[in-house]
């Protein structure tokens, strides 16, 4: 692709996708913190004039001292609406609640609603809360007669967002419908006589089926305030009943009556600090009577706008150059909030500018990422991909490559030190030749890159001198560093078909090696003497885990963990300097795979490290899984043969007759036996790697009379009392019968093993609902408690066992687990210990049908 159509592509892209991200902004409110602090900036930037025909008669301290606690007797508030209609208030909002009677003095409540009826234009709470058991809203209205009474009833509920703050009014509220208008909005109807047109959009659900869980609101409003509390004209309760108040100030003024003392009212949180309710409603009713409601734009208009102000405007300044691009910017981060603020100003409509200004400050860095890429790309792409290609052939040498190799030398603990210094200091004409100079424990050199000279000092360790002949295969010069000497300013005006061709050759050579490399099995990685990695093929990607390229050896070898406590780069570093081929086995930690790691010099005429890696898990499990087949066998041929043995030895003692044929019966059933182990263990071994078993119906307690039978010799010659406790209820189980029986003998045997002439072995047969569980238990010394994590792994023993090659418990073990079941062990006080073996057994109904 041209770079012209890739920027186009690109602009078009950036366009959209931040056209989109705006969208979403201002639509689906991600960032409304940011809009709240905008909206609260402006609201309070523009407070409404001061209404001079508003008064609040306010429940103060004042009116407290003097009229004592609240709440007042009501014939407190019938004075008041006397000495109001006296005075010829227009209206009367009168913020407080009165939900019950009056029960000591009901005629008290027909004196305050005659008072309300006289004046004729009293406007009373409804209130919106929940019933006693907090389950169901209820619209809470004043009692009968002062209803009767009233000129008009409004909800006082405001909106409070999700940061706490009130910002917003619904103009009609209420349960299942919006029948009640806002308290404000009461006392304005009763002012113009009629009915009133609500700013704000009606919300459709206002005709919906009354439903008395919903509250249904709408003619949404943002409200705004005339100043911080305090702003509208207060008088005191007391002063107004007790006609401190001349009687000309009240005429023809709207008197909003209610608390602003604290501890008597809950202060609501506004973006201009905390302000009463009966403040807050005349706000409102201010704003009402006077249009400046601020209405906000609908999530999708303002989706729609902010899309085309955001796909626009970076349309418009991606077609700029870069010095005007930040100005237009900076520009429109200016202008857009100004018009924002003059939408609220002139014409109250709220549309908050932070979605534009997120989108333009996000897009900003973008675009000039994609233009300097698509720009820079496009020159150098094909020469960039020559190098990286021709690293493998012609080695590179720059400023970062000689740093790179005395930073190496550094981290095999030769170099203390290395510094560079101008090529024309003292001394510097000397080396002018560009040989290595070597005097005091240091090497210098001048190098010449890209025509700059510049000189190099490492400072070495008195035992890594033996490095300094060495240093002309470490540092190089030539490659790389000379191709960009010739070609770095005039590298626009390379040919640019000349370049494709030389791509075309070392892709080609580059595939070659590639291919081949890929068909080994084994991890290759190929570096530089100066520690720079060349290539690594896909298998020590995988082995070792390489998720990003890396040009540094070291890194790249650092989850090689080699066996004797041997150290990788000691071994680089004897490879490097002495010559010294390696081969070694580890651990490859990041795949967790033994390895063979070789390392070796190739190319004599430019010596490279080869290091090789060979997966050689699959041969150590081979070989573990021969050891343990030869352990296992021979651990469980022995009970047996211990048998035979003692059969013999009775035969031989002559406690049995010459004609006597049992003897010889039993000794052919115990060599039977260890033939059977043979085919047993094979048969497990296919158990744990396909998982076949027979299972068949099993008596629990045949598998116990069995495993002591083939014993019982054993516990004879030992004197050792093998004791059986069968429980209640035959137990039934559906088991690899041959499986479960040796289990068994493993355990009786081992607590055998354990025990000393004259103690007792218990083997028991309990259950619970849902398994059989066996528990053999001797009067042995115990485990020790080191042991017990470790008792059931492959050719581990107590520290007081005797005999044996530690697979018997292990058998257990993967028999349990191949039966759904498990294992268990603990010490018996005072002495012995007791294994529990549990499998799942048959539900009592479906045992041996």
């Amino acid at each position: 692709m041209k770079p012209p159509a890739q920027i186009f592509y690109f602009r078009l892209l950036l366009a959209l996708a931040g056209g989109l991200l705006c969208a979403a902004l201002a639509s689906l409110h991600w960032i409304v913190p940011l809009d709240r602090m905008v909206y609260d900036f402006f609201n309070e930037s523009n407070p409404m004039p001061i209404a001079d025909d508003i008064v609040i008669v306010a429940i103060d301290e004042n009116s407290l001292r003097e009229l004592g606690r609240w709440p007042w007797p009501r014939e407190k508030h019938v004075e008041l609406l006397r000495q109001l209609k006296l005075a010829g208030a227009a209206a009367v909002g009168l913020d407080i609640l009165f939900t019950e009677a009056e029960a000591d003095y009901p005629e008290v409540d027909v004196l305050l609603a005659e008072a309300v009826s006289a004046h004729g234009a009293v406007v009373l709470p409804v209130f919106i809360a929940h019933d006693i058991r907090g389950n169901q809203l209820q619209e809470v209205l004043p009692i009968d007669v002062l209803r009767e009474a009233a000129a008009g009833l409004g909800h006082v509920h405001i909106e409070v967002d999700g940061d706490g703050v009130a910002r917003r009014v619904f103009l009609r509220e209420g349960i299942g419908q919006p029948r009640w208008p806002h308290f404000s909005a009461a006392i304005d109807r009763l002012l113009t006589q009629g009915p009133v047109d609500l700013p704000g959009d009606a919300n459709p659900r206002s005709t919906s089926v009354y439903d008395s869980a919903t509250m249904v609101r709408n003619y949404e409003n943002l409200i705004p305030f005339m100043g911080r509390a305090g702003s509208v004209p207060t008088l005191s309760y007391v002063d107004v009943i007790k006609g401190r108040v001349p009687l000309h100030y009240l005429r023809d003024k709207v008197v909003l009556v209610g608390a602003t003392t604290a501890g008597y009212v809950d202060n609501i949180a506004t973006s201009l600090g905390q302000i009463s309710g009966v403040e807050i409603n005349a706000n409102i009713l201010h704003a009402l009577r006077t249009g400046q409601f601020v209405r906000p734009v609908s999530a999708g208009i303002a989706g729609l706008v902010m899309f085309l102000l955001a796909a626009s405007g970076i349309m418009l300044f991606t077609r700029t150059a870069p010095r005007q691009l930040i100005l237009g910017v900076l520009g429109g981060l200016v202008v857009l909030p100004l018009g924002s603020f003059l939408l609220f100003f002139f014409w109250r409509i709220w549309l908050s500018p932070a979605p534009i200004v997120v989108t333009l400050i996000i897009a900003y860095p973008l675009w000039n990422w994609l233009r300097l890429d698509a720009a820079v790309g496009f020159i150098g792409r094909q020469l960039q991909k020559l190098e990286q290609e021709n690293r493998q052939l012609e080695p590179a040498r720059g400023w970062s490559d000689i740093e790179r190799t005395a930073t190496f030398l550094e981290s095999l603990g030769h170099v203390r030190s290395w510094h560079w210094g101008p090529g024309d200091a003292p001394g510097a004409a000397a080396d002018d030749d560009r040989h290595w100079h070597f005097a005091n424990h240091s090497s210098r050199k001048c190098f010449c890159v890209d025509g700059r000279i510049r000189r190099l000092t490492l400072h070495w360790n008195p035992e890594s001198e033996f490095v300094v002949p060495r240093l002309p295969l470490l540092f190089r010069e030539s490659g790389e560093a000379g191709v960009r000497a010739r070609s770095g300013a005039d590298f626009v005006d390379l040919n640019l078909r000349a370049l494709e061709h030389a791509y075309t050759r070392a892709r080609r050579n580059h595939n070659l090696i590639r291919a081949t490399l890929e068909q080994l099995e084994s991890a290759v990685i190929l570096a530089e003497l100066s520690g720079e990695v060349v290539l690594v093929n896909d298998q020590a990607k995988v082995l070792l885990n390489i998720k990003t390229p890396c040009r540094e050896l070291m890194p790249t070898l650092r989850s090689i963990t080699l066996a004797r406590q041997q150290n990788i780069a000691d071994l680089i570093n004897a490879l490097i300097f002495r010559g010294v081929h390696f081969e070694s086995e580890g651990v490859a930690t990041a795949s967790r795979r033994d390895i063979l790691c070789h390392g070796a010099l190739i190319n004599p005429d430019h010596p490279m490290l080869l290091v090789v890696v060979v997966d050689v898990s699959e041969l150590k499990k081979s070989e573990k899984l021969r050891a343990e087949a030869l352990n296992f066998l021979s651990h469980d041929l022995r009970a047996p043969l211990t048998s035979v043995l003692a059969l013999i030895e009775s035969v031989t003692a002559g406690k049995t007759g010459a004609h006597d044929t049992v003897p010889l019966e039993q000794i052919e059933k115990y060599i039977e036996q260890t033939l059977s182990y043979a085919d047993h263990f094979l048969h497990m071994a296919k158990l744990e790697h396909a998982g076949a078993t027979r299972m068949e119906d099993t008596d629990a307690s045949s598998l116990i009379d069995n495993a002591v039978a083939q014993l019982f010799h054993t516990s004879k010659k030992k004197g050792v009392d093998v004791r059986i406790a069968y429980g209640d209820a035959t137990v039934w189980l559906r088991c690899d019968r041959s499986l479960m029986e040796r289990a068994l003998l493993n355990l009786i045997d081992n607590a055998l093993k354990h025990s000393r002439e004259g103690s007792r072995v218990t083997v028991e047969l309990d259950r619970d609902p849902d398994c059989a569980i066996f528990h053999v238990s001797d009067q042995g010394e115990g485990i020790a408690a080191s042991d017990m994590e470790r008792i059931f792994d492959d050719f581990e023993q107590g520290t007081g066992s005797s005999g044996g090659v530690g697979l018997g418990l292990r058998f257990v073990f993967a028999v349990s687990k191949s039966h759904g079941g498990s294992i268990s062990v603990k010490n018996n006080v005072p002495a012995g210990v007791c294994f529990t073996l549990k499998v799942p057994r048959l539900p009592d109904d479906t045992a041996n049908v």
